[in-house]
């Protein structure tokens, strides 16, 4: 596979194709934004292939397709040394009738479907805000944004995580978001025990990412108490709503969510995987 080495480049790649094929079918529409963080962080390939072309998000342990082919053509897959994810986000109550064709043929292809995230959204109110200059939160909870020499520990916590979850970033882009503030650790007994990433996604609205409690934490109120800060952060910031990604039947995180006015707005991402 080839490099992308410029967004202009990844650009004139889709309008050449869109243009060339009427009858296209794709899992997913990357728009230049999404493009240009792949490019920057050197991730982004693709393949020209008789019908159609394949963009490749090139992540540690596997890599993430988008295709944009013909309805008649076979899914040609362009790396086989690695499991490869198909991402397809779609409304509940209308499913783009391209995307729909694209998830029969992958999974005509070998792909079946390993995750269904839902996307949650709520209002931020003030009674779930607390003072940011306040460091101690309750029961001996203090919390702080991460440093560098925390890298290891944060890890560790995201180790229970999925192995396909492209949104644990490696650790340049760690740092990268170290330097933004945009990791929250909680600590209890100078123990770290929970992690979340909070960020802006516009200027009114912001997202929770990545919030994880160390198994020997749990049902501690530390997930609520990771919520408020990054609630009170987003708020901060200028922040009215806020979103965030779960599997669907990660119960622990959508019970604590229901608590803060999350509630699902229609929007889904399925994966398919094929090893």
């Amino acid at each position: 596979m080839k490099k992308i080495l410029e967004i202009d480049q990844y650009w004139k790649l889709l309008n050449q194709y869109q243009e060339k094929i009427p009858d296209m079918v794709y899992n997913h529409m990357m728009l230049p934004g999404e493009a240009a963080s792949h490019i920057e962080a050197g991730k982004l390939y693709y393949e020209e292939q008789k019908k159609g072309i394949v963009f490749s998000v090139k992540e540690k342990d596997f890599c993430k397709l988008y295709f944009y082919i013909s309805e008649g053509a076979e899914i040609h897959l362009p790396e086989k040394d690695r499991p490869q994810l198909i991402e397809c986000i779609y409304r509940e109550d209308k499913e783009d009738i391209h995307i729909q064709k694209l998830r029969k043929k992958t999974e005509e292809s070998g792909f079946y479907p390993y995750v269904k995230n839902k996307r949650i959204r709520a209002e931020i109110q003030e009674q779930d805000l607390i003072p940011l200059d306040k460091k101690n939160i309750h029961q001996n909870l203090l919390w702080k944004y991460a440093s560098e020499e925390e890298i290891p520990a944060i890890y560790k916590l995201w180790e229970v995580m999925d192995i396909y979850n492209s949104t644990i970033p490696d650790e340049k882009k760690l740092k990268e978001l170290l330097e933004k503030k945009e990791i929250i650790t909680i600590w209890k007994e100078e123990k770290l025990c929970g992690a979340a990433r909070v960020k802006m996604e516009n200027r009114r609205t912001g997202s929770i990412w990545l919030i994880t409690v160390s198994r020997d934490f749990r049902r501690q109120g530390i997930a609520t108490a990771l919520y408020k800060v990054c609630l009170s952060i987003l708020k901060e910031k200028g922040c009215r709503y806020v979103i965030q990604w779960c599997d669907e039947k990660n119960q622990a995180v959508l019970s604590v969510s229901d608590r803060f006015g999350f509630q699902f707005d229609g929007t889904i991402s399925c994966s398919y995987i094929c090893k």
